[in-house]
Order: C-alpha cells, then structure tokens, then sequence
C-alpha cells in the first residue's frame, strides 16, 4: 500500500501488516481496509461476509467482469491487467428486512386525507365514532393484505387492524 507522508512529495510502499485474530487464524490489514464483516445473525447464526477483492499485483481494487468468449465471471484489475477467475459467481447481495406489524408510514392524520375511503359500518373501539377511513397493506410474514382502519374523530386518531 502507498502512503503519504508529510513533506515529503512522493509516496512510500508498505507491506499489508498482518494482525492476529480472535479465532487465532491470521487476518491482514487489507481485508480490514476493505470492509471486511463477519457477522453473527442473530435468528438464524448464518455468517454473512462482505467483501472487496485486491489485486496481488499492485493492491488496487479488482472489479467484475465477464470472458465472452469462455463466458465465465472475473475480477481484472484496471491498472495492471491483472485477472482472477471468480470463486463465487455471486458479485453483489442485498438482503431486504421489513419489520413486522403495522406499516409505519401511517400518521394519526391520516385519517383527515381525503384520498381514504371511509366506511360508517365500523365503530372506533376507542371512542365509539361512528366514521373510520381504511386502506390495504401487505403483512411481514403474510402474502395477503391486512385491512387498516383509522378513527376518523380528530381527537382519538385510533388505528387497528381487521
């Protein structure tokens, strides 16, 4: 790696330092550089791991790219053409987690939008106002919708589900 020092106008190479681990195993400063995580799930305990390849050759960042001709997955490096045939064809992961229960979008104003339908069959168990607006929303865990209503009294702004 190349760092900078002070006054001085040219940069200085300086080996990856190599650092001992928790599990005893050897981990290098570059992979720390590169935001390396290791982290525990706390549901299910699955490793996840993010990581960012270097080129062996001049420590650069190596980047995705594909042989058309033998239509396999490689990372190159753009400044020495360096090239490494990938392990794994998974070059990026994203893992989207909504949490569970009432969508939180909903604001206890909402029930003043005049974009809500409104029912007069189904009474607050709060204030026992004759008037709710109601909209659809889909459920973590659950593939159908879940009917919401809001009090449509402007002093009680009560919301629950059907």
């Amino acid at each position: 790696m190349f760092h900078w020092h002070a006054g001085s106008r040219w940069p200085t190479y300086q080996e990856p330092r190599i650092e001992k681990g928790t599990e005893g195993r050897k981990k290098s400063s570059r992979a720390a550089v590169a935001g390396r995580r290791e982290s525990q799930d706390s549901g299910r305990g699955e490793a996840t791991m993010s990581t960012l390849k270097f080129c062996r050759e001049c420590n650069n960042m190596l980047y995705p790219r594909e042989d058309k001709e033998t239509r396999t997955l490689l990372y190159a490096c753009q400044t020495c053409e360096h090239e490494e045939i990938a392990t794994d064809t998974c070059v990026y992961k994203r893992v989207i987690r909504k949490p569970g229960g009432e969508p939180k979008d909903v604001l206890k104003d909402a029930a003043t939008d005049p974009s809500l339908p409104r029912t007069r069959s189904v009474r607050c168990y709060n204030c026992n106002h004759p008037e709710a607006a109601f909209f659809q929303a889909p459920t973590k865990g659950e593939q159908a919708m879940t009917l919401y209503f809001i009090c449509c009294n402007p002093s009680c702004g009560h919301r629950w589900r059907d």
